[in-house]
């Protein structure tokens, strides 16, 4: 499942997603919403990122090689949620 995810996010790219910094992401678990927030840092090898802590939600750490975590986010060329990783 991880490599279809690679696969979806180089076909409209034509690379991997890498997080950013102020990115607002959605974090689903077996198609179950876990928690959307704001990307706050960026390890150095795009491995892993924060999501920043928003109101009785902690700060919480998003490994990439994560196989049952999704990552959405907004895709601003089709104005919907596309997933990628």
């Amino acid at each position: 499942m991880k490599s279809l995810a690679a696969l979806a996010a180089r076909r409209t790219t034509g690379r991997p997603w890498v997080p950013t910094r102020g990115a607002a992401v959605e974090l689903r678990q077996w198609g179950n919403h876990l928690r959307h927030g704001t990307v706050e840092a960026v390890l150095p090898d795009g491995s892993g990122f924060w999501i920043a802590a928003e109101g009785a939600a902690p700060r919480v750490f998003v490994h990439r090689g994560y196989e049952d975590i999704e990552v959405w986010i907004n895709d601003p060329t089709s104005r919907s949620r596309r997933r990628v990783g």
